[in-house]
């Protein structure tokens, strides 16, 4: 991850462009285990992959 690459994160899920060119996602606990989200985090997890996906496009 690029330092200037901004970092959204909800629940235990971290969300960022990378360098402009692709959306990584990280999605697993401290302990290595699946991250578990409640439906409005589900939401919002959505919500930031369609607005980077988006950005990506422009």
């Amino acid at each position: 991850m690029a330092e200037d690459d901004e970092v959204f994160q909800v629940g235990e899920a971290y969300v960022w462009a990378e360098q402009g060119t692709s959306i990584q996602l990280k999605a697993v606990t401290e302990f290595g285990d699946p991250v578990e989200l409640t439906a409005e985090e589900a939401g919002r997890l959505a919500q930031v992959l369609t607005d980077l996906a988006k950005s990506l496009d422009e």
